[in-house]
């Protein structure tokens, strides 16, 4: 299984092809969303690892692992744990093109923008800084802007 310094190892490696994506393009905003969520997931992977040696291979079993409200030895702190939440859903609009508030997925698509795309940042910083000060360990020196 990962260990904590193999998901941290993997969460800088998709963040630094997240800043390749920025340097090189002005799009593909779908892709930058999803490689910060995935980042966010090594990084709440490690967490995980380094707690309770912990290997999850449901999204959901990991969210349930780190929830505030179950009182977990993983669980993280409110607003950190939000934080995910909003960034899963982020992710989960640019991978399936729907909107999680919309009662009504099939009444149209759902494309991913900057604006999504700064969001995810946002919430992927609030994110890190959270276990660069936890875990006294430098994770990702620049999370990528545009």
């Amino acid at each position: 299984m990962a260990t904590f310094s193999d998901h941290i190892a993997q969460a800088k490696h998709n963040n630094g092809f997240c800043e390749f994506i920025c340097k090189n393009s002005d799009a593909f905003y779908d892709w930058r969303v999803t490689v910060n969520f995935y980042t966010c997931i090594h990084l709440i992977n490690a967490h995980l690892a380094y707690i309770e040696d912990a290997h999850y291979r449901r999204h959901s079993d990991v969210e349930d692992a780190i929830n505030p409200y179950n009182k977990g030895t993983c669980s993280l702190p409110k607003e950190i744990f939000l934080s995910y939440k909003k960034l899963h859903n982020l992710s989960r609009r640019s991978r399936y093109l729907i909107n999680e508030k919309m009662s009504n997925h099939e009444e149209c698509v759902h494309h991913t923008s900057e604006n999504h795309y700064k969001k995810s940042v946002n919430r992927l910083s609030e994110i890190a800084s959270f276990f660069e000060e936890k875990y006294k360990i430098s994770i990702i020196h620049k999370v990528a802007q545009s």
